[in-house]
Parts: C-alpha cells; structure tokens; sequence
C-alpha cells in the first residue's frame, strides 16, 4: 500500500483517483490531497512501486502543472519520476 499526495485543488484527487483505476488500481482517497493506492497486479513491492510511479508520472504529463508525490514509509515526498 503506498500513498500519493496531490496538489491540494478541486478536483484533483478525484481526477488521479478514477485515473488509477483504470489501470486497475485500487486508490481511495483518504485525507483532502492524498491516496492510498494499491497495486494488486503486481508481483511484488518493488514493481508495484515501479508502475505506481510511471502511472502518477503520465497522470501528471496530462495536467501540467499538477504536483503529485509518492509518499515513502519513512513520511517522505519523492516526486514521480518520468
């Protein structure tokens, strides 16, 4: 289970949230601007982290100028890579 946090605007959340799950994710939003996301096709941690990413990286190619992060264990915001 991995969290993603969004800019915090209309919208937003929602839009990343039905986005995901056309890639058969399974994202439910659980404060104002973050997710919780899981991706049940995945093999393992590692992968599950891989497509997560490329998915918020395309999401955030399509709304330009949208901030969206992975949020790490530790509590940490890493930017998606793409």
């Amino acid at each position: 289970m991995r969290h993603v946090r969004v800019s915090q605007r209309p919208g937003l959340p929602r839009d990343l949230q039905a986005f995901l799950r056309r890639a058969d994710c399974v994202a439910e939003q659980c404060r104002p601007d973050r997710l919780e996301v899981y991706v049940p096709h995945a093999p393992n941690e590692e992968q599950a982290r891989r497509e997560l990413n490329g998915y918020v990286a395309a999401w955030q190619a399509a709304n330009r100028g949208v901030e969206a992060y992975i949020v790490e264990q530790d509590g940490s915001d890493r930017p998606a890579e793409g």
